[in-house]
């Protein structure tokens, strides 16, 4: 062969391999510095991508997006079960003009939000899960939404844990639809309408949310169990909550009698109103609250019952 010909011959293979698309990887990098054209050499370490849009088609379902330095990366729509986390001392910020600033919407997707900065710049809701099997955010902030904070409307086991929402219009965080809940060592202040809430939406379905060790204060309720269709239940259960200086109620149900709420070992007080049952629904106290100093301290029937 000549060695013209032996040239060529190295040229169509490495145009050849150059044409190969990347593979996916179990982690891929965003930065401030980075490029979404980066995808080509898979949003790796030495060469991270701009955005969490563009990381997500190279990572692997199960795998993680690490955001490197101090950035916004923008909205991001979850298609697949995965892992987005800050890199520990730095901010990593979705900003959110229109829209969510999450949207999680494919059957079957399992998703780690963690160390998260999520603020609404006129956007509608932050996180909006509406199909998927499981959402945990994780030390993250979300707020300044014009509807809710973190939204489920699906049979999702969501955990929320460590975080901080605030300053939503509606709701901080809002589950239904059968949701199952898990709210441990969060704040969820100043939102227009409730701090935590568990509707039931679907008849004969129960949407479920345990909150502990947290905080739903200065909102207009602070822990709200709702039903809307006869049979649809919302269902809170509490322990070591303060749910404080609300403008209506600290704790409370309404809507239809398909409720139901159990808390102890929680604090009451500076509410319009401490414990309410406004909807006619099952309200249980385990008797070692401190529930004073409210408007009116209770409200329609509290069932005081003792620990098993």
């Amino acid at each position: 062969m000549s060695r013209v010909s032996a040239t060529a011959s190295v040229v169509a293979v490495l145009a050849a391999l150059a044409s190969i698309p990347a593979q996916a990887v179990q982690r891929a990098f965003v930065a401030s510095y980075g490029n979404d054209a980066n995808t080509a050499t898979n949003c790796g370490f030495t060469n991270p991508c701009r955005g969490f849009t563009a990381a997500q088609t190279v990572t692997d379902p199960n795998g993680e997006i690490v955001a490197l330095d101090a950035a916004g990366y923008g909205a991001v729509t979850i298609v697949k079960s995965i892992t987005i986390t800050a890199n520990p001392g730095f901010y990593a910020g979705i900003a959110a003009s229109t829209g969510n600033a999450v949207t999680i919407a494919t059957a079957g997707v399992n998703v780690i939000l963690r160390g998260l900065n999520i603020n609404g710049v006129g956007a509608t809701d932050g996180i909006r899960m509406t199909n998927g099997t499981s959402l945990s955010v994780e030390n993250c902030v979300v707020s300044n939404f014009t509807n809710n904070g973190i939204w489920v409307t699906t049979a999702a086991r969501v955990r929320v844990s460590d975080s901080l929402v605030r300053g939503n219009t509606l709701d901080g965080i809002a589950l239904e639809a059968g949701a199952t809940g898990s709210v441990v060592r969060t704040k969820a202040n100043a939102q227009g309408r409730s701090g935590i809430i568990s509707q039931g939406t679907v008849a004969a379905v129960t949407t479920t949310v345990s909150v502990s060790d947290s905080d739903a204060s200065g909102n207009a309720y602070g822990l709200v169990a709702y039903s809307t269709v006869a049979t649809a239940i919302g269902r809170i259960s509490a322990s070591h909550v303060s749910a404080t200086n609300n403008s209506f109620a600290g704790v409370s149900t309404q809507g239809t009698a398909d409720t139901a709420v159990s808390i102890g070992s929680s604090l009451v007080t500076g509410n319009s109103q401490g414990l309410a049952n406004s909807g006619g629904g099952t309200f249980e106290s385990l008797g070692n609250n401190l529930v004073r100093q409210n408007g009116s301290n209770t409200s329609g029937t509290i069932t005081t019952v003792s620990g098993i």
